[in-house]
């Protein structure tokens, strides 16, 4: 595989490392293989049309954070704080945050969804996407850059 196509598909397939109460109520839904990894009890939580290599109604939100130069430590802080917040929500699938070389300021946001709705409806309009700003949009330079992706083959 292509050096390209390995990047792309390990952003796009996420593994969450969870404990077991967080692995049971957030991520071992029926849209999920869930394992025990670890020797310390962590789970591996991988969306099952991800794991199984089919991506068929998966929808990926792809959002460009620009980051205020000089806080990209403090953002990443608050980003793992505030990732149980969305990886509860119903519709989710799946997470990964990846910081761009060339632009160190400049974050690559990969969320995947059931439905755009479960991101735009549910999340967007949830209790939880409130504390989700709270944490995280202070530290953005300028709005993000959201898009919603659906593979086409």
């Amino acid at each position: 595989m292509p050096n390209q196509a390995k990047t792309i598909a390990a952003a796009i397939a996420p593994i969450s490392l969870l404990p077991p109460e967080l692995a049971v109520s957030v991520g071992c839904r029926q849209s999920y293989l869930c394992r025990e990894v670890t020797d310390k009890g962590l789970w591996a939580v991988i969306p099952a049309t991800l794991a199984s290599g089919r991506l068929t109604g998966v929808i990926v939100e792809h959002g460009v954070l620009p980051i205020r130069p000089g806080r990209e430590a403090e953002f990443e802080a608050a980003f793992a704080t505030a990732r149980p917040l969305i990886a509860a929500q119903p519709g989710f699938q799946g997470i990964s945050m990846s910081r761009s070389i060339e632009s160190p300021n400049l974050y690559l946001l990969l969320v995947q969804w059931d439905s755009v709705e479960a991101h735009t409806e549910g999340f967007r309009k949830s209790p939880e996407f409130a504390q989700w700003r709270a944490l995280l949009h202070e530290f953005y330079e300028s709005p993000p850059e959201i898009e919603h992706f659906a593979a086409i083959g």
